[in-house]
């Protein structure tokens, strides 16, 4: 195995995401899976090839590679903030503004229902923001 601390880039053909993959048998593998499996033997149930200290999608080094849960991950991802929150995320349909605005009026005692119909957003919606079920970042 090769021994660096950098990155090793896969050059070749990616996801959307941006991993790594190749076609093995007729099937599509992702190459970061391939070199967790080469450096650290075959894949635990329930777990995934996680990226450490690089967190780049083309990276296959297997020293930036481990045997990760979800949760695990997860935690990772949200500690290394690598992870899209608020207005970074591909679905995000409110601003920090908005999130903040909401928060204010709801203090100043209107009601969620009233919230979720002035700033056009279900009630579900609503409570989770007041309630810091999301927009927890903020």
């Amino acid at each position: 195995m090769l021994e660096t601390d950098e990155c090793i880039i896969w050059p070749y053909s990616t996801d959307r995401n941006g991993y790594g993959q190749v076609r093995l048998d007729g099937r599509t593998n992702y190459v970061h899976i391939l070199a967790c499996i080469a450096w650290h033997g075959v894949r635990p149930e329930g777990m995934l090839a996680a990226h450490g200290p690089c967190h780049n999608p083309r990276c296959f080094n297997g020293n930036h590679l481990s045997w990760e849960t979800h949760p695990e991950n997860q935690r990772d991802r949200a500690r290394d903030q690598t992870s899209p929150r608020g207005e970074g995320h591909a679905n995000a349909k409110l601003t920090e503004d908005v999130v903040l605005a909401i928060r204010a009026r709801r203090l100043e005692g209107v009601s969620v229902s009233k919230l979720a119909e002035e700033f056009g957003v279900t009630r579900g919606t609503a409570n989770n923001i007041v309630y810091r079920r999301s927009w927890t970042h903020i």
